[in-house]
């Protein structure tokens, strides 16, 4: 699809930076310090795993975001980098979202399911859904749900695998047979899922990352 491409990933508290090339992660650094100082480090941790490579910025050919759904502050920062850099080289900017990339991992380490459950950590006891089929078509729209255990026993969710960093709110909930997947995105997710996906350039002007909730500064978040 892309012969080098910088991925970023800063939906969450995590920043993470790779180099993508011929279908493989060849360089990364992923920086979890528990807050969000992506503005402080997202910068210096690209430079570092560019020099690392010694790739020249003439041989970037594109840029893949993820574009969440996530943190507000992460998500902007992240998407503000990539739309940068697409504008300063004159690439193509993809995007790919928190839910497929956590499907993906999920599918390859139990990939006889029939039922992938993306769970992204959306504040408070709530979370971010998004739900897959084996053959990772999604199958609902993302929406920020309560987490109880009525939830978790329905019967279309009867042998899941809950996959994301919201689910460590929710493991105590799950029944026999339903598998949890505790993981913060990262680019080797996003790299792990592209051979497989088909995507297309997104309008620079355009694009916006996947936010769910309104941002509303210096108040609470809003329950849905």
């Amino acid at each position: 699809m892309m012969e080098c491409a910088i991925l970023i990933e800063t939906s969450t508290k995590v920043c993470s930076v790779g180099i993508y090339q011929q279908g493989h992660l060849t360089a990364s650094k992923t920086l979890d310090t528990g807050k969000y100082v992506h503005a402080e480090t997202l910068l210096p941790i690209l430079q570092e795993v560019i020099s690392s490579t010694k790739l020249e910025l003439r041989n970037i050919s594109a840029i893949v975001v993820g574009e969440g759904p996530g943190s507000y502050t992460g998500l902007r920062i992240g998407a503000s980098m990539a739309k940068g850099i697409c504008f300063g080289l004159g690439i193509p900017l993809y995007a790919i979202d928190s839910g497929t990339i956590y499907a993906y991992y999920a599918r390859s380490i139990y990939p006889e399911r029939k039922c992938y459950v993306s769970l992204i950590d959306a504040g408070r006891m709530e979370a971010y859904v998004s739900i897959y089929r084996s053959d990772m078509s999604r199958v609902s729209d993302y929406g920020a749900i309560l987490l109880e255990e009525k939830y978790f026993s329905a019967p279309e969710f009867s042998d899941a695998i809950f996959v994301g960093d919201g689910i460590e709110k929710a493991k105590h909930l799950l029944t026999s047979g339903q598998k949890a997947l505790p993981k913060e995105p990262n680019v080797s997710l996003i790299a792990l899922a592209l051979p497989e996906i088909h995507m297309q350039a997104i309008d620079l002007h355009d694009f916006q990352p996947i936010y769910v909730k309104e941002y509303i500064p210096g108040k609470p978040k809003s329950m849905l």
